[in-house]
């Protein structure tokens, strides 16, 4: 009997703040510890959870914030053919938050590194970003150039 074929869905928030009057951006970063590779905050669905409920939970979790729905901005879904480090299929959204409730802190400190706010307002800067995980460069072009959905193989 084959395997059962699954995909792993997860949901990533991205905390931006305006520094310019809509012209320049940052988004905040944490560095893992366990790769040494900037990121943003998220995790995988659990059963029964909305995309939007999953970055809600992990944003509580990871960074002690909170956020309503209407504050969200979506910006992209990235569907990974197959990750070559964890060989699974993914396909994530990738939302972001301007607006929220508290102040962000690590909550994960076995995890998390430092936080760092990183201008990504233009394709320019993103060349410029230091190693960020996953798709999480991809997904902040996409929403740059105005791409609600790609394929990526890593």
């Amino acid at each position: 009997m084959a395997d059962k074929f699954t995909v792993r869905t997860a949901a990533q928030v991205y905390l931006i703040r305006d520094e310019g009057g809509g012209r320049l951006w940052q988004a905040l970063f944490y560095k893992r510890k366990d790769c040494g590779l900037w990121d943003t905050i998220g995790g995988h669905r659990e059963e029964g959870e909305s995309l939007m409920q999953a970055a809600q939970r992990v944003a509580l979790k990871e960074y002690g914030i909170t956020f309503d729905e209407v504050d969200v901005e979506f910006a992209t879904i990235i569907d990974v053919g197959k990750h070559n480090i964890t060989g699974q299929q993914y396909v994530t959204a990738h939302f972001f938050i301007r607006r929220w409730g508290g102040e962000p802190k690590i909550c994960e400190p076995e995890k998390m590194g430092e936080m760092r706010w990183m201008d990504v307002h233009s394709l320019d800067l993103l060349d410029g970003l230091p190693e960020l995980n996953f798709d999480r460069k991809q997904a902040l072009s996409n929403f740059l150039r105005g791409v609600g959905y790609s394929q990526t193989m890593f």
